[in-house]
């Protein structure tokens, strides 16, 4: 499925911004289409917001179809701690990412309702 029209999107300019400074902020703007920054040193954050149905598969697969990404860190909520973070990108070591794929890629498994997804990327390219 496309995420189009269902992100949200927050620019970081510096890109310092915690997971905490992110959800706080008030700058988030609706992303009507598909992210297209271009060429850009700020770290862009997007906020996806799920709906999980009782009768829905709970694991998801969430691919990003850059391979020029230099680092993505998806946080996800779970029960047992405040987030699951997963990491992946051209800057982290392609043996320590969520899964064995060419481009970003991540598993989430959620249990029914509404959940928000943070999804940060960083890349110079």
């Amino acid at each position: 499925m496309s995420l189009t029209g269902h992100l949200d999107l927050l620019e970081d300019p510096q890109g310092g911004m915690s997971l905490d400074d992110a959800r706080r902020s008030h700058a988030w703007r609706r992303l009507p289409g598909k992210l297209n920054v271009g060429f850009t040193p700020s770290a862009i954050w997007l906020r996806l917001t799920v709906r999980q149905p009782q009768s829905s598969a709970t694991e998801w697969i969430l691919f990003i179809e850059s391979a020029h990404i230099d680092e993505a860190v998806l946080h996800t909520p779970t029960d047992l701690v405040p987030w699951h973070v997963q990491r992946a990108g051209r800057l982290v070591p392609h043996a320590s990412w969520p899964m064995d794929t060419r481009t970003p890629a991540f598993r989430i498994k959620l249990p029914p309702g509404e959940h928000q997804l943070y999804l940060r990327l960083k890349s110079e390219h």
